[in-house]
């Protein structure tokens, strides 16, 4: 038997179990107590109807029909909602016993139709796992797909076929965590994710959810060493390697150019010919603490910005998992850092800065005012770079951004000279990111990076500061929270209200 060939193709001697063995009941016993006191209280609105009927106006227009003709009425009434009190019943009981991943361990997975019923469960150890894959449509002892959605499968060497309806498999467990433990704990099983997409439920962006699809379903051995020289191909000769643009503790960051006949359009929009790879690294050996940082940091960046669309924002197209090595496929912007430009070209005007800031306000309160808000905890000269087309900065690398809802993190990231205290401490919040605009400012005011933790004003190291503009950069510097604007619309307000009078002056 061909060993690449989807589960759901496999024949028909192996055991398929859908669904926990539970009785055949059509109705759970809550329900059909629900549907008899419904139907008690018919009857006895129906009583009542015949005792009032002589002491009512109103119903006595209805007494010239026999009570036994209303029993009936009532009766066939009572029967239409127990109908569907039935039909609903039953396909609730059915959803609630399918199986679902109750646990997951080192060990073994235990599998089951209630959290807290370890009795009602079936525990599958890992050695016993020989295939591991989600499929699209359900498959059936016979090997036809029966039913459409996508489907985790899980193959035993006792050729029992445990089948979890994706969308409500990883209801109590962690689907990236699942993956980990099978990575580690099932090395030997055969991982199968050729599919498409693969619904979540929370609907995440379908580039990242073929992140890290692609994986956990990765092979263990690396075959390339080293930089990735100009002419190689990634992504079945999808992207051709430009040139490396640079090269730090996280990986390297390559310009590329695109097979428009490779790529999807949906993927990555027409007229564009060149991207950025940003590459990270990652472990070939399973189940140690570093595999597991360095995936957790790929995933974080793609799922973030997976989900923002802002002018101003570096965007990303795709990402993919190739030899060990996941990258992002993100815009190029032809242009230069900040940081660069103030090193190359000195210091820039107070306007200039002013405007560029005003710039970043925006993206901090799109950033900052969404349902779930992202704090960039990075944002410094190297990372603002200013596209050469627009002559607009963009803000880049969100590396270390989280959402402000993710608990606290003992991690200390970013540029020390860049960071307020409350980061120190792990506690970032949005106001972290006015603090940095603020010692950006300073930088490219004076061309060199602010004492960590100490904001000094612009006129201490330039004698033609305006006092104005430093007193804002002193304000969104601040070293305690309270005393900084309460978002960057406040601080937007500020700087528009300089820019106006310098124009009058």
């Amino acid at each position: 038997m061909d060993s690449r060939l989807p589960l759901k193709y496999i024949g028909p001697k192996r055991h398929h179990i859908t669904t926990l063995k539970r009785s055949d009941l059509l109705v759970d016993s809550a329900t059909l107590e629900y549907l008899l006191k419904i139907f008690m209280a018919l009857l006895v609105l129906f009583a009542l109807f015949c005792f009032c009927t002589d002491q009512s106006e109103f119903l006595q227009q209805f007494s010239h029909i026999p009570h036994h003709e209303l029993l009936f009425y009532l009766f066939v009434l009572g029967i239409v909602f127990l109908s569907f009190g039935v039909t609903y019943s039953s396909k609730k009981t059915a959803r609630d016993n399918e199986l679902k991943i109750v646990e997951c361990s080192e060990n073994g997975i235990r599998i089951g139709a209630g959290k807290f019923d370890i009795a009602q469960t079936y525990f599958v150890s890992w050695n016993h796992v020989t295939v591991v894959e989600a499929v699209a449509g359900a498959a059936s002892a016979s090997g036809k797909s029966e039913s459409s959605g996508h489907y985790l499968l899980l193959d035993t060497i006792q050729k029992n076929v445990y089948q979890l309806r994706w969308e409500n498999a990883f209801a109590w467990v962690d689907e990236e965590e699942f993956f980990s433990i099978v990575r580690s704990s099932a090395s030997h099983a055969r991982l199968n994710f050729g599919i498409e997409e693969v619904h979540r439920p929370d609907k995440l962006d379908t580039r990242y959810t073929n992140l890290w699809l692609h994986y956990f379903s990765a092979p263990t051995n690396r075959q390339r060493r080293g930089k990735l020289e100009p002419g190689e191909k990634l992504q079945d000769g999808s992207y051709e390697i430009i040139e490396s643009l640079s090269g730090g503790g996280q990986g390297t960051a390559y310009l590329a150019r695109v097979n428009r006949n490779l790529i999807e359009q949906d993927n990555i929009p027409g007229g564009i010919e060149q991207v950025v790879l940003k590459e990270y690294v990652l472990p070939v050996y399973r189940g140690n603490k570093l595999e597991k940082q360095k995936y957790n940091q790929l995933s974080a960046e793609a799922q973030i910005l997976s989900g923002l669309d802002h002018e101003k924002i570096v965007k990303l197209y795709d990402c993919f998992v190739e030899d060990h090595r996941g990258y992002l496929v993100l815009e190029y912007i032809s242009g230069f850092p900040l940081s660069r430009l103030v090193k190359e070209k000195g210091v820039m005007a107070p306007e200039a800065v002013a405007a560029l800031a005003l710039d970043v306000t925006g993206i901090l309160t799109y950033l900052h005012d969404r349902e779930r808000p992202i704090i960039h905890r990075d944002l410094t000269p190297d990372n603002l770079m200013l596209d050469e087309s627009s002559r607009s900065v963009k803000l880049l690398d969100f590396t270390v951004a989280r959402e402000s809802s993710i608990q606290r993190t003992a991690t200390i990231v970013g540029k020390q000279s860049y960071m307020p205290p409350e980061q120190f401490r792990g506690d970032a919040c949005p106001a972290s990111d006015i603090y940095s605009l603020a010692c950006t400012m300073f930088y490219l005011l004076t061309g060199i990076d602010p004492k960590p933790m100490e904001m000094e004003p612009v006129s201490a190291h330039r004698e033609d500061a305006d006092d104005g503009l430093d007193a804002i950069i002193m304000k969104a510097g601040a070293f305690e929270l309270e005393e900084r604007y309460n978002c960057a619309a406040d601080m937007a307000v500020d700087l528009q209200s300089w820019l106006r009078s310098r124009q009058e002056f």
